[in-house]
Protein backbone atom coordinates (compact mmCIF):
# COMPACT_ATOMS: atom_id res chain seq x y z
CA UNK A 1 0.00 0.00 0.00
CA UNK A 2 1.11 3.48 -0.64
CA UNK A 3 2.69 5.09 1.80
CA UNK A 4 2.05 9.26 2.55
CA UNK A 5 3.55 11.67 4.68
CA UNK A 6 1.36 14.04 7.37
CA UNK A 7 2.25 16.92 8.76
CA UNK A 8 1.08 18.65 11.84
CA UNK A 9 2.05 21.94 13.53
CA UNK A 10 2.26 21.53 17.40
CA UNK A 11 3.20 25.04 19.22
CA UNK A 12 3.47 26.91 15.93
CA UNK A 13 6.45 24.22 15.01
CA UNK A 14 6.34 21.47 12.06
CA UNK A 15 6.37 18.16 12.59
CA UNK A 16 6.16 15.41 9.74
CA UNK A 17 5.35 11.91 10.13
CA UNK A 18 6.22 9.91 7.40
CA UNK A 19 5.58 6.33 6.05
CA UNK A 20 1.82 6.64 7.08
CA UNK A 21 -0.61 4.47 4.88
CA UNK A 22 -4.39 4.50 4.46
CA UNK A 23 -5.18 2.14 6.81
CA UNK A 24 -3.44 3.55 10.00
CA UNK A 25 -5.89 4.40 12.48
CA UNK A 26 -6.40 7.38 14.33
CA UNK A 27 -5.38 5.74 17.51
CA UNK A 28 -1.76 4.71 15.78
CA UNK A 29 -1.62 8.75 14.72
CA UNK A 30 -2.58 10.09 18.08
CA UNK A 31 0.72 7.54 19.42
CA UNK A 32 2.91 8.32 16.99
CA UNK A 33 2.19 12.34 18.11
CA UNK A 34 2.54 11.62 21.72
CA UNK A 35 5.97 9.99 21.04
CA UNK A 36 7.06 13.59 19.11
CA UNK A 37 5.12 16.23 21.44
CA UNK A 38 4.89 14.27 24.46
CA UNK A 39 1.44 15.25 24.85
CA UNK A 40 -0.65 12.20 25.96
CA UNK A 41 -3.27 11.06 23.69
CA UNK A 42 -6.38 11.59 25.55
CA UNK A 43 -4.99 15.25 25.81
CA UNK A 44 -4.60 16.03 22.39
CA UNK A 45 -7.18 17.95 20.34
CA UNK A 46 -6.60 17.47 16.71
CA UNK A 47 -7.96 20.25 14.43
CA UNK A 48 -8.06 21.06 10.68
CA UNK A 49 -9.49 23.53 8.66
CA UNK A 50 -13.58 22.99 8.32
CA UNK A 51 -13.16 23.44 4.71
CA UNK A 52 -10.88 20.18 3.74
CA UNK A 53 -13.90 17.80 4.18
CA UNK A 54 -12.21 15.83 6.85
CA UNK A 55 -14.36 14.35 9.67
CA UNK A 56 -14.01 15.14 13.33
CA UNK A 57 -11.10 13.41 14.78
CA UNK A 58 -12.08 14.64 18.17
CA UNK A 59 -15.52 12.63 17.82
CA UNK A 60 -14.36 9.33 19.43
CA UNK A 61 -16.12 5.87 19.76
CA UNK A 62 -17.24 5.85 23.35
CA UNK A 63 -15.39 8.80 24.42
CA UNK A 64 -11.66 7.09 24.47
CA UNK A 65 -9.32 8.21 21.98
CA UNK A 66 -7.12 4.53 22.24
CA UNK A 67 -10.48 3.16 21.31
CA UNK A 68 -10.15 5.11 17.82
CA UNK A 69 -10.13 2.33 15.28
CA UNK A 70 -10.93 5.14 12.18
CA UNK A 71 -8.43 5.02 9.03
CA UNK A 72 -6.72 7.93 8.28
CA UNK A 73 -8.87 6.89 4.73
CA UNK A 74 -12.73 6.91 6.84
CA UNK A 75 -11.37 10.03 8.08
CA UNK A 76 -10.46 11.76 5.30
CA UNK A 77 -6.83 12.64 5.82
CA UNK A 78 -5.61 9.90 3.29
CA UNK A 79 -6.83 11.99 -0.09
CA UNK A 80 -5.85 15.22 1.95
CA UNK A 81 -2.45 14.74 3.39
CA UNK A 82 -1.09 18.21 2.48
CA UNK A 83 -3.62 19.62 5.00
CA UNK A 84 -1.65 20.17 8.18
CA UNK A 85 -3.01 18.79 11.31
CA UNK A 86 -2.78 21.21 14.34
CA UNK A 87 -2.45 19.89 18.03
CA UNK A 88 -3.63 21.25 20.98
CA UNK A 89 -2.51 19.96 24.83
CA UNK A 90 -0.27 20.08 27.34
CA UNK A 91 2.41 17.44 27.86
CA UNK A 92 2.93 15.11 30.26
CA UNK A 93 5.62 16.99 32.26
CA UNK A 94 3.25 20.48 32.28
CA UNK A 95 0.88 18.13 33.73
CA UNK A 96 2.49 17.49 36.31
CA UNK A 97 3.47 20.73 37.37
CA UNK A 98 -0.03 22.24 36.51
CA UNK A 99 -1.29 19.38 38.83
CA UNK A 100 0.82 20.52 41.39
CA UNK A 101 -0.18 23.68 41.08
CA UNK A 102 -3.51 23.38 41.26
CA UNK A 103 -3.56 21.48 44.58
CA UNK A 104 -1.06 24.87 46.46
CA UNK A 105 -3.57 27.42 44.31
CA UNK A 106 -6.42 25.46 46.41
CA UNK A 107 -4.56 25.61 50.11
CA UNK A 108 -3.69 28.97 49.33
CA UNK A 109 -7.74 30.05 47.93
CA UNK A 110 -9.42 27.78 50.88
CA UNK A 111 -12.06 29.68 52.29
CA UNK A 112 -10.94 33.21 54.26
CA UNK A 113 -12.86 34.69 57.20
CA UNK A 114 -11.43 38.33 57.56
CA UNK A 115 -11.04 39.17 61.19
CA UNK A 116 -14.36 41.30 62.47
CA UNK A 117 -12.22 44.00 63.06
CA UNK A 118 -11.28 44.36 59.74
CA UNK A 119 -14.74 45.34 59.15
CA UNK A 120 -14.76 48.44 61.56
CA UNK A 121 -17.09 51.27 60.24
CA UNK A 122 -17.10 49.10 56.87
CA UNK A 123 -20.52 50.36 55.04
CA UNK A 124 -22.04 47.80 52.07
CA UNK A 125 -23.78 50.14 49.98
CA UNK A 126 -26.91 49.22 48.41
CA UNK A 127 -26.28 48.85 44.78
CA UNK A 128 -29.06 46.81 43.80
CA UNK A 129 -31.13 50.27 42.21
CA UNK A 130 -34.81 49.83 41.76
CA UNK A 131 -35.03 48.78 37.71
CA UNK A 132 -31.59 49.10 36.49
CA UNK A 133 -30.53 45.83 35.20
CA UNK A 134 -27.53 47.14 33.05
CA UNK A 135 -24.48 44.61 33.37
CA UNK A 136 -21.41 45.87 33.67
CA UNK A 137 -19.86 42.47 31.54
CA UNK A 138 -20.79 43.63 27.84
CA UNK A 139 -20.46 40.03 26.29
CA UNK A 140 -20.21 36.56 27.68
CA UNK A 141 -18.10 33.94 25.11
CA UNK A 142 -16.73 30.64 25.38
CA UNK A 143 -13.20 29.96 23.65
CA UNK A 144 -13.64 29.87 19.84
CA UNK A 145 -12.73 26.24 19.41
CA UNK A 146 -15.67 25.30 21.52
CA UNK A 147 -18.36 24.82 18.89
CA UNK A 148 -21.52 25.81 19.64
CA UNK A 149 -22.84 22.19 19.25
CA UNK A 150 -20.44 20.65 21.85
CA UNK A 151 -21.79 20.06 25.14
CA UNK A 152 -19.21 22.14 26.87
CA UNK A 153 -20.56 25.61 25.23
CA UNK A 154 -23.51 25.25 27.25
CA UNK A 155 -21.64 24.92 30.49
CA UNK A 156 -18.85 27.91 30.00
CA UNK A 157 -21.57 30.25 28.86
CA UNK A 158 -23.33 28.91 32.05
CA UNK A 159 -19.93 29.25 34.30
CA UNK A 160 -19.34 32.45 32.93
CA UNK A 161 -22.77 34.07 33.26
CA UNK A 162 -22.65 32.63 37.32
CA UNK A 163 -19.73 35.11 37.40
CA UNK A 164 -20.57 37.48 35.72
CA UNK A 165 -24.57 38.08 38.02
CA UNK A 166 -22.33 36.93 41.17
CA UNK A 167 -24.03 39.60 43.69
CA UNK A 168 -20.30 40.06 45.36
CA UNK A 169 -18.62 40.98 41.86
CA UNK A 170 -21.69 43.05 40.83
CA UNK A 171 -21.62 45.41 43.68
CA UNK A 172 -17.73 45.94 43.75
CA UNK A 173 -18.16 46.75 39.85
CA UNK A 174 -20.91 49.43 40.74
CA UNK A 175 -18.91 50.68 43.49
CA UNK A 176 -15.88 50.93 41.62
CA UNK A 177 -17.48 51.72 38.20
CA UNK A 178 -15.69 48.55 36.57
CA UNK A 179 -16.59 47.70 33.17
CA UNK A 180 -15.65 44.76 30.83
CA UNK A 181 -16.02 44.40 27.05
CA UNK A 182 -15.74 41.04 27.23
CA UNK A 183 -15.76 37.74 29.34
CA UNK A 184 -14.55 34.74 28.12
CA UNK A 185 -12.01 31.43 28.91
CA UNK A 186 -8.74 30.87 28.49
CA UNK A 187 -7.30 27.23 28.05
CA UNK A 188 -5.01 25.45 29.91
CA UNK A 189 -2.73 24.46 27.30
CA UNK A 190 -2.95 27.96 25.77
CA UNK A 191 -0.57 29.42 28.41
CA UNK A 192 0.30 26.70 30.81
CA UNK A 193 0.30 27.81 34.40
CA UNK A 194 -2.27 31.25 33.59
CA UNK A 195 -5.16 31.55 35.84
CA UNK A 196 -6.30 34.93 34.10
CA UNK A 197 -5.50 37.52 31.58
CA UNK A 198 -6.96 41.22 31.45
CA UNK A 199 -6.00 42.96 28.18
CA UNK A 200 -6.41 47.04 27.84
CA UNK A 201 -8.00 47.65 31.06
CA UNK A 202 -10.57 45.15 30.92
CA UNK A 203 -11.41 45.11 27.46
CA UNK A 204 -11.81 41.65 27.59
CA UNK A 205 -11.00 39.01 30.29
CA UNK A 206 -9.66 35.95 30.23
CA UNK A 207 -10.28 33.06 32.97
CA UNK A 208 -8.90 29.26 33.45
CA UNK A 209 -12.33 28.10 33.95
CA UNK A 210 -11.49 24.66 32.91
CA UNK A 211 -9.70 21.62 34.69
CA UNK A 212 -6.13 20.53 33.06
CA UNK A 213 -8.42 18.10 30.88
CA UNK A 214 -10.52 20.81 29.89
CA UNK A 215 -13.41 18.35 30.73
CA UNK A 216 -14.32 19.49 33.68
CA UNK A 217 -14.37 22.86 35.54
CA UNK A 218 -12.83 24.45 38.54
CA UNK A 219 -13.80 25.63 41.62
CA UNK A 220 -15.88 28.39 41.64
CA UNK A 221 -14.38 30.48 44.43
CA UNK A 222 -11.23 30.06 43.30
CA UNK A 223 -12.03 31.31 39.89
CA UNK A 224 -13.91 34.16 41.37
CA UNK A 225 -10.84 35.67 43.40
CA UNK A 226 -8.69 35.80 40.33
CA UNK A 227 -11.65 37.30 38.87
CA UNK A 228 -11.44 40.05 41.69
CA UNK A 229 -7.28 39.75 41.01
CA UNK A 230 -8.09 40.94 37.15
CA UNK A 231 -10.82 43.36 37.88
CA UNK A 232 -8.29 45.32 40.06
CA UNK A 233 -6.27 45.77 37.03
CA UNK A 234 -8.85 47.81 35.33
CA UNK A 235 -7.84 50.27 37.61
CA UNK A 236 -4.06 49.82 38.12
CA UNK A 237 -1.31 48.19 35.92
CA UNK A 238 1.73 46.15 37.38
CA UNK A 239 1.61 45.61 41.08
CA UNK A 240 2.74 48.72 42.97
CA UNK A 241 1.62 49.25 46.74
CA UNK A 242 -1.94 50.50 45.16
CA UNK A 243 -2.85 47.85 43.31
CA UNK A 244 -2.02 45.63 46.60
CA UNK A 245 -4.60 48.11 48.58
CA UNK A 246 -7.51 47.89 46.06
CA UNK A 247 -7.47 44.16 45.45
CA UNK A 248 -7.66 43.80 49.61
CA UNK A 249 -10.60 46.19 49.34
CA UNK A 250 -12.20 44.58 46.44
CA UNK A 251 -12.33 41.20 48.97
CA UNK A 252 -12.81 43.16 51.87
CA UNK A 253 -16.01 44.76 50.18
CA UNK A 254 -16.94 41.49 48.63
CA UNK A 255 -17.35 39.85 52.33
CA UNK A 256 -19.01 42.81 54.20
CA UNK A 257 -21.36 42.62 51.53
CA UNK A 258 -22.10 39.03 52.07
CA UNK A 259 -22.40 39.10 55.48
CA UNK A 260 -24.86 42.02 55.45
CA UNK A 261 -26.92 39.96 52.89
CA UNK A 262 -26.56 36.95 55.50
CA UNK A 263 -28.10 39.23 58.43
CA UNK A 264 -30.81 40.26 55.86
CA UNK A 265 -29.77 43.54 55.52
CA UNK A 266 -28.40 45.51 52.24
CA UNK A 267 -26.08 48.38 54.43
CA UNK A 268 -24.13 47.43 57.13
CA UNK A 269 -24.80 49.53 60.57
CA UNK A 270 -23.13 52.76 61.59
CA UNK A 271 -20.06 52.50 63.20
CA UNK A 272 -18.46 49.87 65.11
CA UNK A 273 -19.53 46.16 63.57
CA UNK A 274 -17.64 44.23 66.23
CA UNK A 275 -16.84 44.85 69.56
CA UNK A 276 -14.63 42.15 71.16
CA UNK A 277 -14.55 41.99 75.54
CA UNK A 278 -11.22 42.02 76.92
CA UNK A 279 -11.01 38.51 78.25
CA UNK A 280 -11.28 37.77 74.45
CA UNK A 281 -8.27 39.81 73.41
CA UNK A 282 -6.28 38.54 76.47
CA UNK A 283 -7.14 34.79 75.64
CA UNK A 284 -4.29 34.41 73.64
CA UNK A 285 -1.77 35.73 76.17
CA UNK A 286 0.31 33.45 78.82
CA UNK A 287 -1.88 33.05 81.92
CA UNK A 288 -4.28 35.60 81.26
CA UNK A 289 -2.06 37.94 81.96
CA UNK A 290 -3.27 41.92 80.87
CA UNK A 291 -0.19 43.24 79.14
CA UNK A 292 1.28 45.78 81.01
CA UNK A 293 -0.73 45.01 84.02
CA UNK A 294 -1.89 42.83 86.77
CA UNK A 295 -4.27 40.06 86.36
CA UNK A 296 -7.69 40.25 87.52
CA UNK A 297 -10.10 43.04 87.21
CA UNK A 298 -11.35 45.02 84.02
CA UNK A 299 -9.25 45.77 81.40
CA UNK A 300 -9.30 49.39 80.74
CA UNK A 301 -10.89 51.12 77.44
CA UNK A 302 -7.04 52.43 75.95
CA UNK A 303 -5.74 49.06 76.52
CA UNK A 304 -8.96 47.47 74.70
CA UNK A 305 -8.29 49.88 71.86
CA UNK A 306 -4.66 49.10 72.07
CA UNK A 307 -4.90 45.52 71.38
CA UNK A 308 -7.64 45.79 69.15
CA UNK A 309 -5.00 47.61 67.03
CA UNK A 310 -2.71 45.06 67.64
CA UNK A 311 -4.94 42.10 66.17
CA UNK A 312 -5.87 44.25 63.64
CA UNK A 313 -1.68 45.08 62.37
CA UNK A 314 -1.15 41.14 62.60
CA UNK A 315 -4.23 40.32 60.47
CA UNK A 316 -3.24 42.95 57.98
CA UNK A 317 0.07 41.61 58.09
CA UNK A 318 -1.20 37.92 57.31
CA UNK A 319 -3.13 39.26 54.52
CA UNK A 320 -0.83 41.08 53.08
CA UNK A 321 1.39 37.98 52.91
CA UNK A 322 -0.95 36.10 51.06
CA UNK A 323 -1.41 38.67 48.59
CA UNK A 324 2.24 38.80 48.07
CA UNK A 325 1.68 35.56 47.12
CA UNK A 326 -1.24 36.14 44.83
CA UNK A 327 1.12 39.25 42.83
CA UNK A 328 3.99 36.82 42.80
CA UNK A 329 1.93 34.40 40.39
CA UNK A 330 0.13 37.19 38.39
CA UNK A 331 2.45 37.37 35.05
CA UNK A 332 2.59 40.55 32.59
CA UNK A 333 2.23 39.84 28.73
CA UNK A 334 5.10 40.51 26.99
CA UNK A 335 4.96 43.87 25.24
CA UNK A 336 2.05 45.30 26.77
CA UNK A 337 1.64 47.30 30.43
CA UNK A 338 -2.08 47.40 30.15
CA UNK A 339 -2.70 43.37 29.82
CA UNK A 340 -2.28 41.10 32.94
CA UNK A 341 -2.21 38.10 34.13
CA UNK A 342 -2.58 35.67 37.09
CA UNK A 343 -0.11 32.80 37.09
CA UNK A 344 -0.64 29.29 39.26
CA UNK A 345 2.35 29.47 41.54
CA UNK A 346 5.16 26.72 40.77
CA UNK A 347 4.79 24.12 43.77
CA UNK A 348 7.37 24.00 46.53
Amino acid sequence: MESFKLTFVHRKTNHTLEELTADTTLMELRYAIEEVTFVPVDKQKLLVPRSAGIADLNSRPDGNAEADHRTLAEAGLARNSDVKVTVLGPSSQELERLYQDESEMHRRNAPRQYHPSLLRGTKARNTTAPGSSMSPFGSIQAHPTTSISSPLHGKVIDYLTRLSRDAGILHICKLHQFRIGTLTELLPWEHPGLLGLNENAGQRILLRIRTDDAEGFRDYKTTRRVLVHELAHNKISEHPPEFKILNSELNAQIEAFERAQQDGTHSLVEGDVYEPSAPALSSGLSGGHRLGGSTGGSVASGDADDRRQRILAATMRRLEREEQEIEQSCGSAAGSASQHGRRAPSAP
